[in-house]
């Protein structure tokens, strides 16, 4: 008995060092780098048929009747109480302070004035636009959601495009449709868009540039494995899958067309490109001017420079990292998530 109890220790203990054999006998760094480019798809997302069968509800039943733009106070209505406007009037909720109201529906355009404090769900069959330091819980837009200055997306927002205009906090999630744009600094949780981008417009490097790191190779790529400290790669273009167990400098003028893994920090100086996906354990730093194909992932910092460019229209991305730093005009086409915090800066906007 006591053999066997000994042997099942023996084997219990060994478990751990299973994985570490098995890699020394295969190393799995040389097969390609395993990364999903899938973005996130939220299952509580509002789809489009509730809109549109909330709009015959409100169209033909007509709980309020109200004839053209309005304002309309909810100052007394709390708990889980229900305010429901039909289409074709833009109405301003009169919203007094420390007042907690339920539920806000409308077919209409809803303006939301200053200050107000903690509308828990509000939905619009059109658009919403927000005041100055407003408290959203959850917030739909069918068509176009403007978030002004300094306002709080605590949960959750959504709507066709949204803009959002100054220092905005967003703990919560974002989802547009089709583009979240940034007219100045912001902190973030999750975006995820089509687009999501800065109000400044620019170009990532040249056409030509952008179509080679765009369009998917026609052969199987080489691997090189650098096993350094601390590797410098001065315009160097790498047709392949590079991974680097150290430090890594990719210069300037520097391109690497398949993907990226490094065991230490990152630093891609102005101007170089990567075509496929980038992930790496260290912090990752963009100096400014860069273009990225694939998905990039970093367990911890990443730092994008101005006029970084992630992901393309017909290619979307994930970008994830324990903390991002934005301080430029910048494009990510598909979901950004900082999973500790996210900060666009403003000075370069």
């Amino acid at each position: 008995m006591s053999v066997v109890v000994f042997f099942l220790g023996l084997v219990m203990i060994s478990l751990p060092f299973i994985p570490m054999l098995m890699e020394i006998v295969k190393k799995s760094d040389l097969s390609p780098l395993q990364i999903s480019n899938q973005t996130l798809k939220d299952p509580r997302s509002v789809p489009d048929y509730v809109f549109w069968y909330l709009a015959h509800l409100l169209k033909v039943n007509g709980l309020i009747e109200l004839k053209e733009k309005v304002s309309v106070s909810v100052s007394t209505m709390v708990g889980d109480s229900l305010l429901a406007i039909p289409a074709g009037i833009m109405t301003k909720l009169d919203v007094a302070a420390h007042t907690k109201v339920a539920r806000v529906i409308s077919a209409g355009k809803i303006i939301l004035p200053d200050y107000s404090n903690h509308i828990q769900k509000i939905l619009s069959l059109d658009s919403i636009q927000t005041g100055v330091e407003n408290n959203l819980n959850e917030v739909h837009a069918h068509h176009l959601l403007t978030i002004g200055k300094k306002n709080k997306v605590i949960w959750w927002a959504t709507a066709e495009n949204v803009i959002l205009q100054a220092e905005a906090h967003l703990p919560g999630k974002v989802q547009a449709r089709k583009e979240i744009v940034f007219e100045n600094g912001a902190q973030f949780h999750l975006l995820q868009g089509a687009l999501i981008k800065s109000r400044i417009n620019f170009e990532s490097g040249s056409a030509e540039n952008q179509e080679l790191i765009k369009t998917p190779s026609t052969h199987i790529p080489h691997k090189l494995t650098i096993s350094k400290n601390h590797t410098i790669l001065d315009q160097v273009v790498f047709d392949g899958t590079l991974i680097v167990k150290g430090n890594l400098t990719l210069g300037k003028g520097s391109r690497v067309l398949g993907d990226l893994k490094v065991y230490g920090k990152l630093m891609v100086e102005e101007g170089a490109q990567i075509k496929g996906n980038v992930f790496s354990f260290g912090n990752i730093r963009f100096r400014g001017n860069n273009l990225v194909g694939g998905t990039l992932v970093t367990n911890r910092q990443l730092r994008m420079g101005p006029c970084t460019q992630v992901g393309f229209e017909d290619r979307k991305i994930t970008v994830s990292a324990k903390s991002i730093t934005i301080d430029g005009p910048f494009k990510v086409y598909g979901l950004l998530r900082a999973w500790k915090s996210g900060t666009i800066t403003s000075s370069a906007l």
